[in-house]
Parts: C-alpha cells; structure tokens; sequence
C-alpha cells in the first residue's frame, strides 16, 4: 500500500527533500511577515494543510518518519479530513504499524465513503490480515468507480485475493484488468499472473510476467527477481538461472533475496 510509482514524481534524494520543506517553511514565514497577508492565509486550517502537504510529499519519497511528524503537527493545528487519515494510513503501514494503519483508514472511509484511495487501501489491509470477505466491499467498490485512475490497484488486490482462494480463474481475469490499467505499474499483478501461468503449464508467458514484474518501474521488487530466476531453473535454463541469481546478489546485497540467491547457486548443476 505504499504509494504506486505513478505518484512518485517528486525528488527523492533526501538533500532534495530537506531543501524542498525548507522552501515550504520559508513560503509560510514570509506570508505571516507580509504586510498584505490575508486572514485565510493566517488561519490554523491554512497552517494544517500545508502541514499535511509537506506530510504527503515525504510520504511518497519514502520518508514515513517525517511524514508522521508533519501528518500529527496538521493534525494538531486542528485538521480533520479524510486525505488526512489516509495519508496516515499509508505513513503508520510504512512504518509497520498495521492496526493503527486500520483504523485510520477505517477513519478516511467513515468520512469519505466514495475516496476510492482509502477504500483500496482499507481493502488491502484487511486482505494483510485474511479478511477476505470484508476486503472485497472495499476493493470492489474502489474498482468500480469509473473515475478513479488507479483502478488497477484494487483490481490487483482483488486477483489476489481470488488467487490465494484457489479461484484461479477469477483470479486472472482481475490480474488481466489490471494489468491492462496499470500497465507498468502493475507491478504485483504481472507477479501473481506468472504465478498462474507456471500453474497452468505456460512458462513462456510465466518469465514474461515475472520479467514485467522486475523491471522499469517494477526494478526494487526482489521477490519478481527471485521468481523469474527460479522459474528458469525450473526450465532447465541453468545459465540464464544462474546470470539471473548472481544479478539479484548484485541488485540486493546483505538482504533475503541475496542469501536465497546463494543458496539456489549452490546448488545449480
């Protein structure tokens, strides 16, 4: 539930970060001194909400500390919106916090039954947690809004869903629609799609899927690297399995993916 890389067109790097909240903070100052501030541009409600921007922005460069920081002072100043509780949703999910990242999202539902953001977000917590059944209202009803851009997000939600069910047929056909919606975003449901397609006898379209899965957007995403180098071990395809193992040593140094890299090295013919 971390946010998709379609959202991430702010600079990451955290020099960057730094100097754009300080920007922020200086825009704030300099109004407050300005001899033609408003009354709206001195309000606590104005003060929240750029609060709980500068909150979002580090939340999509990855920093959930500092977005929790700037989410509570908006908070504190007396913001009380559904993008709000969403927002902090995201930010206690990042930092493992998965209750308190419920209710928070039950929060931005209450407020907002038709933010279709919060309701995948919800949907996708409580599929975390095996709720399937309540899962789906939420995911469904995010799906189904015909104005919501990421629709791929809960539709690759629900094919898991589905998946993990042993519904494999619906499974696909959710995977198949997101994957047309997301496109190179849908970075999860091109992982899940290999994994049916390796059940269903099609390891030409299985590496296809997990290759999708593990490049452009989709690069960070260890366990697609480790499915597609498996797979070709499974094929008989000892060199690209083991180009590929050594890679993901490469691409993921002193993690999981590495020690499971070793291991199935060790053991190539």
């Amino acid at each position: 539930m971390r946010p998709s890389p379609r959202s991430n067109s702010f600079i990451s790097r955290p020099e960057w970060r730094s100097a754009k909240l300080l920007l922020v903070a200086f825009a704030l100052m300099a109004s407050c001194a300005s001899g033609t501030k408003t009354a709206k541009e001195q309000t606590p409600s104005d003060r929240g909400q750029l609060y709980y921007q500068m909150g979002a922005s580090a939340l999509i460069e990855g920093d959930a500390t500092g977005a929790l920081e700037n989410l509570f002072e908006a908070k504190r100043l007396g913001l009380e919106t559904p993008e709000l509780h969403h927002a902090l949703a995201l930010a206690f999910h990042a930092k493992g916090e998965a209750q308190t990242a419920l209710e928070e999202a039950r929060i931005a539902v209450a407020m907002k039954a038709d933010f279709s953001d919060a309701n995948s977000t919800l949907g996708k917590l409580l599929m975390d947690r095996g709720a399937y059944g309540e899962a789906m209202s939420y995911l469904q009803r995010a799906a189904k809004d015909p104005l919501y851009r990421d629709t791929f997000k809960p539709l690759t939600s629900i094919g898991i869903i589905h998946y993990r069910k042993g519904e494999y047929a619906q499974s696909r056909l959710s995977l198949d629609k997101a994957i047309a919606g997301g496109r190179t975003y849908a970075c999860l449901a091109y992982y899940y799609r290999g994994h049916l397609n390796l059940r269903d006898a099609r390891p030409s379209d299985a590496l296809h899927d997990y290759g999708m899965a593990s490049k452009n957007t989709c690069a960070g995403f260890g366990d697609a690297h480790v499915a597609l180098a498996v797979a070709y071990e499974k094929m008989n395809r000892i060199d690209e399995a083991r180009r590929k193992f050594v890679e993901i040593q490469q691409l993921f140094p002193s993690t999981p993916y590495s020690a499971q890299a070793i291991a199935h090295l060790q053991n190539l013919p």
